[in-house]
């Protein structure tokens, strides 16, 4: 399924196995998060963020699964028509 942020950040999720409050909480390959964070960057969405005790905000809230994939807890995904 593709995915977006503000239509800016694109993305192709594994699958989508829940939402929240209607955003989507997809499953990422590695590869697919590589290259998620490398637009983050691009993008200028690597600031460190008080929130996250100075993580940089694009690299808060990455959980790795069983099997090497990826969630992405608290970011504002919407299916990209």
């Amino acid at each position: 399924m593709r995915l977006t942020i503000d239509g800016q950040l694109f993305a192709t999720a594994v699958r989508v196995p829940g939402w929240i409050n209607g955003y989507a909480q997809p499953v990422f390959t590695t590869a697919e998060r590589s290259r998620i964070l490398a637009e983050c960057v691009r993008l200028g969405w690597d600031s460190p963020n008080d929130d996250y005790d100075g993580i940089p905000s694009h690299l808060a809230g990455w959980v790795e699964l069983p099997g090497g994939e990826w969630i992405v807890e608290g970011w504002v995904w919407e299916v990209a028509e």
